[in-house]
């Protein structure tokens, strides 16, 4: 899935469902998304936890009008993600920060995690200038044109 986001910076939001500080950096991309997904800012959501189901998910992603896609997992898979041991507490949300080369640049939770990627003005700061690096080049040009290529009788 992330495949299909290439070129976009990506926002992906591990949140619990009935965590209302993850509901609320939700919203936080919901709005981000609104400004500035024509740039290229895509945000993704993972439910995951006690509540986390396709009934559950997708009533939040109703009942909160989220625009963005959100799925649901385990707590294994986040686990294996975000490269959490046993001993690593879990905070929650955990959002993470791909730029438009697929690069991880930013998390929040865990260790070295930044909270202030939790904070709508943080958040757009950091998205901004994501924005305004250059999209990396998707393959070298191609020399020749499709017409030149034929074989010649």
């Amino acid at each position: 899935m992330l495949s299909s986001f290439r070129g976009k910076v990506v926002v992906i939001e591990f949140l619990f469902l009935g965590s209302e500080h993850c509901l609320r950096v939700a919203m936080t991309m919901n709005k981000l998304y609104s400004e500035l997904g024509s740039r290229g800012f895509q945000p993704v959501g993972i439910a995951f936890g006690p509540n986390a189901d396709a009934a559950n998910t997708y009533l939040v992603l109703q009942s909160f009008k989220l625009k963005f896609p959100v799925g649901y997992t385990n707590n294994e898979n986040v686990d294996s993600f975000m490269a959490r041991g046993q001993d690593d507490v879990l905070n929650i949300p955990q959002v993470v920060v791909i730029d438009r080369a697929g690069m991880i640049r930013a998390q929040s939770g865990g260790r070295p995690g930044d909270p202030k990627l939790e904070n709508a003005n943080s958040l757009r700061t950091l998205l901004d200038s994501l924005l305004n690096e250059n999209p990396p080049a998707d393959r070298p040009a191609k020399t020749t044109s499709p017409a030149t290529e034929k074989s010649q009788p």
